[in-house]
């Protein structure tokens, strides 16, 4: 996002059409199918944990579902696009900031204090009590604003986190399946994956192979449709072999990115380019 909105100032209103055609027709698809199953299953007489409700339906439709979560309950099959919510809260945000500082570089420096004071929110609101805190886009950001904000400092800050990306991606593993309360995890990981991502350009050529690989790049590109769809065939794990269900949702990704995803994507660009 700094290389877009700061480095070559990309258009925004370009860049917000063309998010717009990388995200949304497949998750109105995705929230619309959940939805009509599970009004589907509950004219039936089913009750399962997996199903949504209209609220929950909305709330996806209208990207606020992480604050549902928070203050309505959970939303069944599409609770996962909670990070939905807040990845485009946040781009909302720093294309606002950017805007309003006319696209300076030194707007770095605000954006790694609003980073600090979310990972300070974060832990005071864990520390009172409050439930689900890291679902909440006030929180969450903080690792998004905070890599934002070291891509705007110098080259050679980089270059050196390229010596320790490796070190750091580990132990931002490690850090993710100890036992540390999720809300410090988040501070700590914050720091280490957003030094490693931002050093990873200058990492040891071995050490960035696996990450430029042919099937590497096919995961990311497809990576969008594996997220969306993977939920529902998740919520059955206890129920069907994971081996079959991990085929099925890679199956079903695959053909929402080729059917779906892409096509979409190049028909809502054509006609946003006449229009940009």
């Amino acid at each position: 996002m700094a290389q877009i909105l700061i480095l070559e100032k990309f258009p925004l209103k370009s860049f917000f059409l063309r998010r717009f055609s990388r995200i949304y027709p497949v998750l109105f698809a995705f929230s619309t199918v959940i939805f009509a199953a599970s009004v589907a299953a509950s004219c039936r007489g089913y009750k399962f944990n997996s199903l949504v409700g209209p609220l929950d339906y909305l709330a996806a439709l209208t990207i606020w579902i992480n604050y549902k979560i928070v203050y309505f309950g959970q939303a069944g099959a599409l609770n996962h696009l909670w990070s939905i919510s807040i990845e485009e809260h946040a781009y909302i945000i720093l294309a606002a900031l950017a805007a309003a500082f006319y696209r300076r570089r030194s707007i770095g420096w605000l954006i790694a204090a609003l980073a600090i004071f979310a990972l300070a929110n974060g832990v005071v609101r864990q520390l009172g009590g409050e439930g689900w805190v890291l679902l909440r886009t006030d929180v969450r950001i903080a690792p998004l604003f905070l890599s934002f904000a070291i891509r705007l400092g110098p080259e050679w800050l980089r270059k050196a986190m390229g010596l320790v990306a490796p070190l750091l991606l580990v132990l931002a593993y490690v850090m993710a399946f100890s036992d540390v309360p999720p809300v410090w995890q988040l501070v700590v990981n914050s720091v280490l994956l957003s030094v490693a991502v931002n050093g990873l350009d200058y990492a040891s050529a071995i050490f960035r192979m696996p990450f430029e690989g042919g099937v590497m790049r096919f995961v990311g590109v497809t990576s969008y449709s594996l997220y969306i769809w993977q939920q529902p065939f998740y919520t059955m794990h206890e129920r069907v072999n994971p081996f079959i269900l991990l085929f099925f949702a890679v199956a079903v990704a695959y053909g929402s990115y080729y059917v779906l995803e892409q096509p979409t994507r190049r028909y809502l660009n054509s006609k946003f380019s006449k229009v940009s």
